[in-house]
């Protein structure tokens, strides 16, 4: 069985904006995906700081992703775990992939169930 770990990277403004989203930008690849990785004989850890330092410069050491879902489905072969990192604007550096607004991409139902799970306040 492959499991794929899934991180949703959402950058936080100063801004509030009470009606909508704007304040906030989602990391996504060259594809407009969430940034993910298949875990393979790495560990866990060793995984998600690939994964962050292929796309930012966030270090696992000072902010962890906290893990939000985990989605199997009957007969499948493959997992997901779904991880999100909150922080604040300006704290690092995009290398690879796109900071956008949730009207900017298509965000899959299941990982609108983790944004919305994820507290308000950073």
């Amino acid at each position: 069985m492959k499991t794929k770990i899934s991180i949703i990277v959402i950058e936080v403004t100063h801004d509030y904006d009470p009606y909508g989203m704007t304040n906030v930008k989602f990391l996504v690849d060259e594809d407009y995906n969430f940034i993910s990785k298949y875990l393979t004989s790495k560990s866990l850890n060793d995984t998600i700081q690939d994964l962050l330092f292929k796309y930012t410069s966030i270090d696992i050491r000072l902010y962890y992703p906290q893990l939000s879902d985990f989605i199997h489905k009957e007969k499948d072969l493959e997992s997901e775990a779904i991880y999100v990192l909150k922080l604040p604007k300006d704290l690092f550096s995009v290398k690879e992939g796109y900071l956008l607004t949730a009207d900017q991409f298509e965000i899959k139902e299941q990982y609108e169930r983790s944004i919305r799970r994820t507290p308000k306040s950073i």
